[in-house]
């Protein structure tokens, strides 16, 4: 039925992760709570946009007044993460 060769147990792990990180990807872009927030969409799938940003350029806190100018006062920088612009996207956002 399965072989049972190195290279196929090889090929199977392979075949196994990326099915898991487009899974995951599709996940947190459509179907995450946080998917109807607007933002950079490689921001929203993984957290690497924030550690590029913070490791070779000049850090994401520098970007985010431009984001909000694009996306508005309320925006998606990491998978589980929003950052609000000021206190009139936080109200929209938070029960009173």
């Amino acid at each position: 039925m399965f072989s049972t060769s190195p290279f196929h147990a090889v090929v199977y792990f392979i075949s196994a992760t990326i099915i898991y990180f487009v899974t995951k990807t599709i996940y947190r872009l459509y179907f995450h709570p946080l998917a109807s927030f607007p933002g950079p969409k490689f921001a929203a799938a993984t957290s690497l946009y924030n550690a590029y940003h913070d490791i070779l350029g000049m850090g994401l806190v520098k970007d985010l007044p431009e984001w909000h100018a694009k996306y508005g006062p309320i925006i998606r920088i990491q998978p589980n993460e929003v950052h609000v612009a000021d206190l009139d996207g936080f109200n929209q956002c938070a029960p009173k």
